[in-house]
């Protein structure tokens, strides 16, 4: 209602207007559930046109990788502690997996990926991590199904699983 009140007010111009009114309308859309339970977003409006420039600029634009230097200092005393309070060891894959669920919990939207034959969003109501792992037989990324669900412990077990059978 206030973004409504402001743009009958005038203030914007009216490439911000369409802009504004584009995004007003894409949120107004119905959004379907699909049978897994996940939700499926039609991909309209200013979604769509961004889409179809982002597309040709990922395969003409070269791409660049920006690492960041961390203090992880707190995240290796938060470890010592949950080692030493439950007598486990617990490896920072475990805690970072951890991280990353309750992040895609957070934001649902980051969990989703594109249907392009059905020109939807398909943000999905599962949770599945994939974890990289070096092998004797190359780079293998094995699956944990339904992380979203699992405790720390069971985080952590499964990834043990995995790296042992991988």
């Amino acid at each position: 209602r206030n973004l409504q009140r402001l743009l009958e007010e005038g203030l914007f111009t009216s490439t911000y207007k369409f802009a504004l009114l584009q995004a007003l309308a894409d949120l107004a859309v119905e959004r379907d559930t699909g049978p897994e339970g996940d939700l499926r977003i039609p991909i309209t409006g200013l979604r769509k046109v961004v889409g179809g420039r982002i597309a040709p600029s990922r395969r003409d634009v070269p791409e660049a990788t920006l690492l960041h230097d961390v203090d992880a200092t707190e995240l290796l005393n938060a470890k010592e502690q949950l080692q030493r309070s439950t007598g486990e060891r617990w490896s920072l894959n475990a805690l970072l997996a951890r991280f990353v669920v309750a992040g895609l919990k957070q934001w649902p939207i980051l969990n989703s990926s594109v249907d392009m034959a059905a020109g939807e969003i398909v943000q999905h109501s599962a949770i599945n991590l994939g974890m990289a792992a070096q092998t004797a037989r190359g780079l293998m990324v094995p699956v944990i199904h339904g992380a979203g669900e699992m405790t720390t412990e069971g985080l952590r077990d499964a990834l043990m699983t995995l790296v042992e059978t991988a």
